[in-house]
Formats: C-alpha cells, structure tokens, sequence
C-alpha cells in the first residue's frame, strides 16, 4: 500500500513508498528491521536522508556513500541507488523527498550523490526542522503546505552551505561557529534568539558561548542585541514616517515601554525628541 504522505512507521522490511505531495515536498521516518532490503530505484525527486542510528550505505553505480547519523546523504533525482544496512545495525533515518521544481536557487549540492558530514551543531539543527515538517505534515494545520516549502528549502541551504564550508577547507572551530551566529545576528537581531538556544545551536555550552561571544564583541550576549535594535531604531526613526509603535515592533521589541527604556540607555532622549532633532 502506498502512503501518500508517510510518516512514522514500524519496523521495515522494505522501503517506504513515496508518493510526492501535490506541493512538491513530502518528508517521512523509516525504522528498518534487522532484514531490511531494497532493489535497485531511482525517483523523479531528490532525497536526502538523515539517519538517527545505525549505520549502512547507499550503493549509486559503482560508489557506496555511507549512511551515518552525522551526515546526510543526497540522491538527486533520476539517480538509480540501492539502501544496504550494515549486519546488525539497521538503519532509523529520517527523508527528505523535494521536487527539483521547487527550488528558487541553484543548489548544487543536489546536483550529485554525495555524503555531507555535518558538525554536531548542524545535525540537531538538520534533526529538528525535518521532525517540524512531521509535524507539520501529519497535523495539516492551516498554512502547512508554505511553512513545509519554507521549512525544506532551509535544511536544503544549510546542507548546501555545509558543503561549500567543507569545499573552503573551513575549519569548523568553536570560535568560528560563534563568529558565524554573530553575522547571523545582524540580520536577525529583531527575533527573540535567546543565549540558551543561541549556544545550543553553536553547539556548545552557555558559558562557553558567552565567554567567546564578549571575547570577539567586547560586549555581553543581551547588550550586544540591544545595541543593534537601537541603531536599527534610530534609522528608522531619521528615515521613516513610522509610528514609534510600529518601530519599536520591528527592531523587535514587545512592548513601547520597553523600547524606551532600552533607547534611554543609549540615547539622552526619547525616541520622538530624538526623531525631531536628527530629521
């Protein structure tokens, strides 16, 4: 039988049965048991496959690319591949089936089969946007199909950005990581990213993360946003007919009072006095 739109299973003996969704993406989990085989497939999509535990291969012509919980494995499509298990340690991966249509950009890490190892900070990160599509998928709440679209081209460019860093001969250094989530923060100050999520997605613990964050910044975690809220506040406030409310909102603040109290901190002046003095 063929799930249209497959997601946690038992134990398998065969592979899950796709059947692409009508937007293009379908995500599913495949538990294999200790006989699990496949023949020899190809799909109209591409796939890429994270497992969770146990290690195999996928065999593509003569190349065997291997399935591992910190990589993810890319089959393009049209690509003709076979999964084996290595004995005793039956694979539980987690798919990403895309129809190459989809994609805005040329992503060229689609563009062959290959293994991308990824740091351990990119496997939870890659981990927790495919369980979000399940869930997405499997509830079908209002909006499910663009926030699965939105959802798969993010795990495609990180993946894809993966790549390039490895290509780079980047070395993926605490420092570096934490240097990385800091360009990221300027373009992102105005979401709520706290320290706690910020350091687990570098990977690392707090301390560690805050002790380098002042290191390459000279200021603290919550101290160095701020400042980027204000500066974006203060343009907007020369450059703008906004309403403080509409400002305060979008360098993301909750609240009016707090983006006074947080402006007074930098600036001698309110908001309205300074617009009307720099303007």
């Amino acid at each position: 039988m063929t799930d249209r739109h497959p997601t946690r299973t038992l134990k398998r003996q065969r592979p899950v049965e796709v059947r692409l969704a009508d937007f293009g993406v379908t995500v599913f989990e495949s538990a294999h048991a200790p006989l699990f085989s496949t023949d020899l497939m190809s799909h109209a999509f591409h796939k890429i496959l994270l497992p969770v535990n146990g290690s195999g291969c996928v065999s593509v012509r003569r190349r065997q690319l291997s399935l591992l919980p910190d990589q993810a494995t890319i089959v393009p499509a049209g690509v003709s591949h076979r999964l084996d298990d290595t004995p005793g340690q039956p694979v539980t991966l987690l798919a990403l089936c895309l129809d190459p249509g989809v994609l805005v950009d040329r992503i060229a890490c689609t563009s062959r089969a290959q293994t991308v190892a990824l740091p351990a900070h990119r496997v939870h990160e890659t981990r927790r946007l495919l369980r979000q599509m399940l869930f997405e998928q499997s509830t079908r709440k209002p909006g499910y199909r663009s926030l699965i679209l939105g959802l798969a081209h993010q795990l495609v460019v990180l993946i894809e950005r993966v790549t390039r860093t490895t290509d780079d001969k980047t070395t993926d250094t605490s420092r570096q990581r934490v240097m990385h989530h800091i360009d990221r923060l300027n373009g992102r100050f105005f979401e709520h990213i706290t320290v706690d999520r910020a350091a687990e997605h570098c990977g690392m613990s707090r301390r560690r993360f805050t002790t380098l964050f002042r290191q390459i910044t000279g200021e603290s975690y919550r101290r160095y946003i701020e400042r980027l809220r204000i500066d974006h506040a203060r343009q907007l406030l020369t450059t703008t007919d906004h309403s403080i409310l509409s400002i305060a909102f979008e360098c993301g603040f909750d609240d009016v009072t707090s983006f006074y109290r947080s402006f007074a901190r930098h600036e001698s002046h309110a908001p309205g006095h300074y617009r009307r003095t720099h303007t």
